[in-house]
């Protein structure tokens, strides 16, 4: 622990990395993230589900510009050969790579949330289908 390797920083930087972008989108699905709702909670219903579809929309909008940047930055990095410059050496494409993944991920999460978000908007979600019997 007094002496950690030369490329021991690296490796947990990329890791973080990884846990921050890969997880996001697990978080969004459990609707895990910190927010406050105090004024959300307040609100009429089909207010709350044009407030989650456009947060739906706005985060995928968001996701989709960052998985273009990062897949260009990503194959950037595969094209030029970069690599960090430590005792390791690892091929930046790998750490880059982790961005359009996770965004891409977290951008699908953002759709499925604002899709669900429709029928309590249009107030169709509550409504019983009826029985054929």
């Amino acid at each position: 622990f007094t002496a950690p390797t030369s490329w021991s920083l690296e490796l947990n930087s990329f890791l973080l990395v990884y846990l921050a972008v890969i997880g996001a989108a697990e978080a969004q699905r459990h609707d895990a993230h910190i927010r406050i709702t105090f004024f959300k909670d307040k609100m009429p219903a089909r207010l709350r589900a044009a407030i989650d579809l456009g947060t739906g929309l706005l985060g995928a909008t968001f996701c989709v510009i960052l998985v273009w940047r990062g897949g260009i930055m990503t194959l950037q990095a595969l094209e030029y050969g970069e690599r960090v410059s430590s005792a390791l050496g690892t091929p930046m494409v790998f750490p880059y790579a982790l961005l359009p993944i996770g965004f891409a991920a977290l951008g699908l999460q953002f759709v499925i949330d604002a899709i669900a978000a429709l029928p309590r908007l249009t107030g169709t979600a509550d409504k019983e289908t009826p029985s054929h019997g």
